[in-house]
């Protein structure tokens, strides 16, 4: 599972007839799909005292959710994993309660509050294991911080949409204390918008997410034309509601 909306699916010809949004940020800074998707990245391939432990993802680590597939061997137990972004003078942890089940972990990379550091997958698990190995993290805008709430609100899936049906999910977390919370009890709405010019344009089919486990709210759009999107995010917590864009994608 590629978290690049994560999790990047930029395309450098825009089709249909959405106006071209080659100017924005999210066409700036988003992950070129073609460089990433379907291409495994082993980030861990550790033996030790007669035990395996295999950590892959499909694609390059980005700032979000990160949904990391794990095979271990029988031997292996007690697996911790969290992303790090040091500096000089201080460390941001990035773990979400090691979350690992049927062979996936989850990491979640906050996009860093200063510059001029670097990044560290920290991965410990019994017997013995204690690595810490310098990953690249890409620069992307699928993940949201929604001040009022003080949530972090992750784009998961499509990880590269095209016309027709799809799942859509996105993930909440709340951070307390330097820890992931997930958010389980939200609801959510969803606007999906394309830009047509002229003060013109149109929505799309889909159904509102609903929470799956672990903070994850998964539901469907169909997207009924390639080209430029919007999607706002509608989300309804302790009697308040807040809108979170994911503005500019590109649907193939």
């Amino acid at each position: 599972m590629n978290r690049h909306l994560a999790f990047g699916f930029i395309l450098l010809f825009l089709a249909g007839c959405a106006p071209d949004i080659s100017e924005t940020d999210f066409f700036s800074q988003h992950p070129d799909p073609n460089a990433t998707t379907g291409q495994e990245v082993i980030l861990v391939d550790h033996s030790a005292n007669g035990a395996r432990l295999l950590i892959t993802s499909e694609g390059q680590l980005g700032w979000g959710f990160n949904a990391l597939s794990v095979q271990e061997s029988d031997g292996v137990s007690n697996l911790d994993v969290s992303l790090v972004y040091e500096t000089a003078t201080q460390a941001w942890f990035s773990p979400l309660g090691s979350v690992i089940s049927d062979s996936e972990a989850v990491v979640y990379a906050v996009p860093p509050q200063e510059g001029d550091g670097s990044w560290v997958l920290q991965v410990t698990a019994q017997p013995g294991i204690d690595l810490r190995i310098p990953v690249d993290v890409e620069e992307d805008i699928w993940v949201r911080p929604e001040d009022e709430f003080d949530l972090l609100v992750a784009w998961v899936a499509p990880t590269a949409p095209t016309t027709g049906g799809d799942t859509f999910e996105v993930a909440l977390y709340r951070i307390e204390n330097r820890t992931f919370v997930p958010i389980t009890n939200a609801g959510l709405d969803l606007y999906p918008y394309m830009d047509m010019g002229g003060g013109e344009g149109h929505s799309t089919p889909y159904t509102a997410p609903s929470h799956v486990g672990e903070g994850r709210y998964r539901g469907n759009v169909n997207f009924i034309m390639s080209g430029g999107w919007d999607m706002t995010v509608n989300i309804t917590l302790d009697g308040q509601t807040r809108h979170v864009v994911f503005r500019g994608f590109t649907v193939n």
